[in-house]
């Protein structure tokens, strides 16, 4: 072989080598293994991962809260939080007074005092509060009611019982009270001149006849299981034997509240009680600051005691009270029992050695500016809803 053909031998070569190395595919990436694979999953899926409790839940270090916990949560929710559709059934059939709606007659669906402190925080920034969102705030407290069905079965069938047949009724009506309330939030009945209010109006009117006869039937078998409750299962600090004191104390008060024929003495004298156990609450707030239970719990119970003072306030001069008079109570009890829940969680993971969970604020819908845009009347149908939101 002369050196010209083996100098053409080595070119080819050469050529064919980095044309191969081209196509070649990159190398397989590594698999996970099992310490990463968790993590990796939940970063991909954008959630920021909480290295201490996702390794301690790995381990088995963190106990989960028990189905009779999570049961007696989403129960209590859903029991305290459906006295809310009182309040929208008497502010829609009496804003209509038995006619359909129309453009002389749009339907109300209530006002509530969570409006109130949105329209604070909105005022506080120059802003007017639109209530599309939290329009109607109790129903989220009524999606704990299929939740709650669902959890910890068998041990007392009647409660089961219960849970399952209001769900069964409250379940359509919280839908369609939602799509009614977006449907008139949104001007859309300026755009199919009422159709699609109609057919609202009549399942509406439906199931507000059965209210009455739903919520007695629930009640008769919540209330004797939800006075019976005691503390949690799951082991307690001080602060959280304080606070959950403090929580029986504010359903046994609701409780007596809600009865067909109020005990006025003894929502006082609940009232009384719960006011000392607050104290006791306040002062571990001071002294126990890593306790999780008064941090967390402390906001809703005053909320709580201030609904609750109101209320014996009514009670004692002898009139009945109407849905929207017990209302403030009902919500202010489901948030409670919906703070202490999540003080649970915060001494859970305290135990396992985690950091305390990051406490997400609700969003607030804004439109304009204080100068520019006019606030819709809380509850209502919001029909004057400015055309920059349409």
């Amino acid at each position: 072989m002369t050196w010209l053909h083996a100098f053409g031998f080595a070119t080819l070569s050469l050529s064919l080598l980095l044309s191969g190395c081209k196509s070649d595919p990159p190398p397989p990436p590594a698999l996970p293994t099992s310490a990463t694979a968790g993590a990796d999953s939940t970063a991909k899926a954008g959630v920021r991962v909480k290295h201490g409790l996702d390794t301690a839940r790995r381990s088995g270090k963190v106990p989960r809260l028990q189905p009779a916990t999570m049961k007696r949560y989403r129960a209590q929710a859903c029991y305290f939080g459906s006295q809310g559709l009182k309040v929208a059934r008497d502010a829609y059939l009496g804003s209509l007074a038995g006619s359909e709606p129309s453009a002389k007659k749009l339907p109300s669906f209530g006002e509530y005092p969570e409006h109130a402190k949105l329209k604070e925080r909105f005022e506080s920034k120059g802003r007017k509060a639109v209530f599309w969102g939290r329009g109607l705030p109790f129903v989220r407290h009524l999606r704990s009611c299929a939740i709650a069905k669902t959890l910890d079965k068998g041990k007392d069938a009647a409660v089961d019982a219960a849970l399952g047949r209001f769900d069964s009724y409250a379940g359509p009506l919280n839908k369609t009270l939602m799509e009614a309330h977006r449907y008139y939030a949104r001007n859309e009945h300026e755009k199919d001149e009422f159709r699609q209010g109609r057919s609202f109006h009549a399942q509406l009117t439906k199931a507000f006849a059965d209210l009455d006869a739903q919520l007695e039937s629930f009640s008769a078998a919540m209330a004797p299981w939800l006075r019976g409750l005691g503390p949690v299962p799951e082991k307690q600090d001080e602060g959280a034997k304080v606070a959950s004191k403090a929580v029986m104390e504010a359903r046994v008060l609701t409780l007596d509240a809600l009865a067909s024929t109020a005990d006025a003495a003894g929502v006082k004298a609940a009232l009384d009680a719960l006011g000392l156990t607050r104290d006791a609450l306040q002062a571990r707030q001071i002294s126990a600051k890593r306790e999780p239970h008064p941090r967390v719990v402390m906001p809703r119970l005053k909320q709580f005691v201030e609904a609750a003072t109101k209320l014996s306030e009514a009670l004692a001069t002898g009139t009945k009270l109407s849905a929207s008079a017990l209302y403030p109570t009902t919500s202010a009890m489901a948030a409670l029992v919906e703070a202490n829940h999540r003080a649970h969680s915060h001494l859970l993971r305290r135990a396992a050695g985690a950091g305390p969970m990051r406490m997400l604020k609700p969003p607030m819908h804004h439109i304009g500016t204080a100068s520019t845009t006019a606030p819709v009347r809380a509850g209502a149908s919001a029909a004057a809803v400015p055309s920059s939101a349409k």
